[in-house]
């Protein structure tokens, strides 16, 4: 008996390792909003699903 995972499917590959996508997603979102909103010195963006 060997336990299935479904994490081992997309491997860590970033064009389908969901993890991965919503990281750089989430870096776009708070690099975009710091550049556009000058007063945000910081900013967190998480994505869930």
């Amino acid at each position: 008996y060997r336990p299935m995972t479904l994490e081992a499917t997309a491997g860590k590959n970033p064009v389908s390792h969901v993890g991965k996508t919503y990281n750089i997603a989430a870096r776009k979102i708070v690099e975009r909003l710091i550049k556009e909103e000058p007063s945000v010195e910081q900013a967190f963006c998480y994505i869930v699903s």
